[in-house]
């Protein structure tokens, strides 16, 4: 660059443009700086960086290193994994850089990427000798613990499994390897404590094996001891970071569990484990649980338990291990299983693939001892996706951040042509050569179920990558979330019109969205296959009506073929409306909407029909209810609740509520009292007595306001007002470029319209929908949003569309009356398909700061 543009006045502001290297002295103050780059197809980035503060100096004589060190490297790549290793090692061999500090480094300020290995070791050759067999395949470290690779669950919780029953041995390990863990140290004291008032004899010294205590193989002894190794292990794994969704118990087991999620004191889990009898409670005091709230299954059913069980079933000798436990945890959607003290061969021979199961101890640490063998389990459990928190392993070790070398990225070549073909089924019939034109699904069907399994799931990978504009060489985990692929709304509904041409079931919107992997999505599809079987219908084409072979006529089935077919010269409102929005009229484009919406049906408040829609998105269990409010406008969709589902973390139940009026020619509100009372209806009926939380995306944010205060006018709380990138309603739009663009944009999604609807009565056209648009402009003409009793977070995008920021042209959501605002990165049409992962971390932080448990 040689000039700097003279449009800007580089002399105010404390900011200079660069030219060339200069020095960047502190003084103090923080160091910011902006890097912009320009890609020659269009394609920026921008960028804010800012100087860290220094690390606070360590003396020597602050520093504690482990006798064991974890060194943790991944990858999105298996293949990445591979030169990430290299890369270290270059840079061991180069920089020499301090062992602790590189832990510390790794641990801590680096992404953990899917397929991941941990070195463990304490000197230089340690490290070396683990990066080489990671870089090159070769182990020449003698040992299968050095080194532990692979690739972590995903898409799935943790769960911590307790046997009926511990060996002495697996309970001296344990006690041994944990002794120096203080959480377990102090729990186990506070054991000691109790049983020596309950039993009369020294855990400590049972442990240890004095001669002058009773032996831990003796049934009455083993049981307590056991009891206290256990929760205490269990509270070192939580205090270490690692907290379960679920717990599950077999036989006495549940012992165990019980005092985990509060059911139970430890005094009586001790007392119960001990055969003490009830009223022979100890005076000490108590340890607080370490996941109070968790669900608990019972290992001897397979079920659920809503409380904890009677004294006796705790007692009572279970039959063998099933797996019922096991199998029930992965369908739950717990697919780490932690099993401390007990066997997991059958654990492990119950579940399906995607699952990973953990033994604590392992047999390969039974003779490792000390804080060794809990870096060595912890760095197993973060192999397999656990999250393990290394700031607390390592606090108090004086480790300091250093420079890591950059992540080995694997490119591959972008432009070049891509040629692709649909997965053709080819009849067996050794005399035709042509394709069979039976329906696909028939003839997946009839293929054995092993080659049936991996035709659809090559079917589904296919339709991905050309969904995604993948090539041949690029790679796609089965696990992989179709969202971390970077699919938008538009390659969604591709993946999903390309699969039910390809598989011979109707795939919907909502199977794409809630099965977002390869191997989810394959297990529905062939769950559609089975049931299309059962109902004899497999040779039916799949979009055509199932009582028989008529098409639906345009206007009459799901979606009129206006949006993918409206000429701008065919004379319809449609076709008026989007040439005004093509030309940069849009003033011209809303008067013409509100116009027509003169021309429709109106109800009033007294109106006894139900007129709402109110659907569920998705479900779980985790979270609170959230109802989003479908945004008044064309097209009108849900869509952007299904991606808010995807991204919750824990899990919730969504619904959407469907604005009247968009559905054919179904009357419009009269006003907003008529549009309120009209809302409420269902949710009234579906949702009564359930804390909600009401949720609205764009102008959906007027409709989710005003009810919010309409349910809180007629006695029925809100816990919440969430706003997503909403703004406040305009007569007049000015006339700006950035304007136009968001509304061109808004067009361009119109071949949208069908993609949430899934009744096939339900009539949608171009024109129904511009219409319904404008009787909502007009009755939210002048409205001004007023305060609630519920707090109100509002979430903005950081641009309107993709590379025009936000600015003081738009009208956003009064940020006086929100408790929270925060802007996120994306767009308005982006904010949930590729950011709904921080709303819900954003949410979820909020909930917990304004209703604190």
């Amino acid at each position: 660059m040689g000039t700097a543009t003279p449009r800007v006045d580089w002399a105010q502001g404390g900011i200079e443009l660069l030219t060339s290297a200069v020095p960047w002295p502190r003084d103090g103050r923080p160091r910011r700086a902006g890097v912009s780059a320009f890609g020659v197809g269009g394609t920026n980035a921008h960028v804010i960086l800012e100087d860290p503060e220094p690390d606070p100096d360590t003396e020597p004589g602050d520093r504690a290193v482990p006798p064991l060190l974890a060194w943790t490297l991944s990858g999105r790549t298996e293949q990445a994994l591979s030169a990430q290793a290299a890369a270290l090692h270059e840079y061991l061999d180069r920089a020499r850089p301090d062992l602790l500090d590189l832990s510390w480094s790794l641990a801590t300020t680096r992404a953990h990427l899917p397929h991941r290995a941990v070195v463990f070791g304490s000197r230089p050759a340690d490290l070396a000798a683990g990066l080489t067999a990671l870089s090159t395949g070769r182990n020449d470290t003698k040992s299968a613990t050095a080194v532990v690779s692979g690739t972590a669950v995903r898409n799935g919780t943790t769960a911590f499994v307790y046997p009926h029953e511990c060996t002495p041995a697996v309970v001296r390990a344990l006690a041994t390897q944990y002794a120096q863990a203080e959480p377990f140290a102090e729990h186990l004291s506070a054991c000691a404590a109790t049983l020596a008032e309950l039993v009369g004899w020294s855990l400590t010294d049972v442990l240890r094996g004095d001669p002058d205590v009773p032996p831990l193989d003796r049934p009455d002894v083993l049981a307590p001891a056991a009891l206290a190794v256990l929760t205490g292990v269990t509270r070192t794994w939580c205090a270490s970071g690692v907290r379960p969704a679920a717990l599950a118990g077999h036989g006495s087991g549940r012992l165990a569990a019980s005092w985990a999620v509060g059911w139970l004191s430890l005094s009586s889990a001790l007392r119960i484990a001990a055969g003490c009898p009830a009223g022979v409670e100890p005076d000490v005091v108590d340890v607080p649980p370490p996941a109070p709230g968790v669900p608990v299954l019972c290992g001897d059913t397979g079920r659920w338990l809503r409380d904890r069980p009677a004294e006796d079933d705790y007692r009572t000798v279970p039959a063998a291990e099933s797996g019922l436990a096991a199998r029930e945890l992965r369908a739950d959607g717990h697919r780490l299983l932690v099993v401390f003290g007990g066997d997991t061969a059958g654990t492990a021979a119950a579940l399906s693939d995607g699952a990973a199961v953990l033994a604590v101890p392992e047999e390969t640490e039974s003779a490792v001892t000390g804080s060794a063998a809990i870096v060595r389990a912890l760095g197993r459990a973060h192999v397999m996706g656990a999250a393990v928190d290394w700031r607390v392993v390592l606090a108090g070790a004086g480790a300091r951040r250093i420079p890591l070398p950059g992540y080995a990225f694997q490119r591959s070549r972008y432009w070049i042509e891509r040629e692709w073909s649909m997965p053709l089924l080819i009849s067996d019939d050794p005399g035709t050569r042509e394709p069979d034109r039976r329906s696909p699904a028939a003839l997946l069907w009839a293929l054995p179920e092993q080659e049936r399994n991996g035709h659809v799931e090559t079917l589904v990978r296919e339709c991905l990558n050309r969904a995604l504009g993948n090539g041949p060489d690029d790679q796609v985990d089965a696990e992989d979330t179709f969202r971390d692929l970077g699919m938008d709304s538009m390659s969604a509904e591709d993946l999903r019109y390309q699969l039910t041409t390809g598989a011979g079931v109707e795939i919907e919107l909502a199977d794409v969205l809630n099965y977002p992997t390869v191997v989810d999505l394959t297990e529905r599809v062939l769950e559609k296959l089975a049931a299309r079987a059962e109902e004899g219908t497999l040779d039916e084409i799949a979009g055509t009506a199932r009582s028989g072979d008529e098409v639906p006529e345009s206007g009459t089935g799901p979606v009129d073929p206006a949006p993918e077919n409206a000429d701008e010269s065919d004379g319809s409102l449609a076709s008026f409306y989007i040439r005004a929005i093509r030309t940069g009229r849009i003033n011209v484009a809303l008067r013409l909407a509100r116009a027509a919406s003169e021309t429709r049906d109106t109800f009033d408040q007294d109106d006894p029909r139900d007129l709402a829609e109110l659907r569920q998105v998705g479900s779980g269990a985790g979270g609170p209810t959230i109802v989003g409010l479908t945004p008044p406008i064309f097209p009108n969709l849900d869509l952007p609740y299904s991606y808010l589902h995807t991204g919750l973390d824990p899990a919730s139940d969504v619904w959407s509520l469907w604005s009247p009026g968009f559905a054919g020619e179904a009357p419009l509100p009269a006003d907003r009292a008529a549009l309120m009372r009209m809302l409420a209806k269902p949710l009234r009926r579906e949702l009564a007595g359930t804390p909600l939380i009401i949720a609205g995306y764009s102008s959906g944010g007027w409709l989710a306001h005003d009810l919010a205060a309409h349910l809180e006018q007629t006695g029925v709380p809100v816990t919440a007002l969430l706003l997503l990138d909403s703004y406040l309603p305009e007569e007049e739009m000015d006339q700006t470029e950035t304007r136009t663009e968001f509304m061109r944009e808004q067009i361009r999604r119109r071949d949208l319209m069908g993609m949430s609807l899934d009744h096939p009565d339900r009539t949608v056209t171009t024109s129904g929908q511009i219409a319904a648009m404008g009787g909502y402009s007009r009755i939210f003409s002048g409205w001004r949003p007023g305060p609630l009793e519920a707090p109100i977070l509002h979430l903005l995008a950081s641009e309107v569309v993709a590379g025009v920021p936000t600015s003081s042209e738009d009208h956003p959501f009064p940020a006086d009356l929100a408790h929270r605002v925060r802007r996120l990165p994306g767009d308005h049409f982006t904010i949930l398909s590729q950011h709904a992962d921080l709303i819900s971390a954003n949410l979820h932080d909020w909930l917990t700061e304004v209703q604190p448990a």
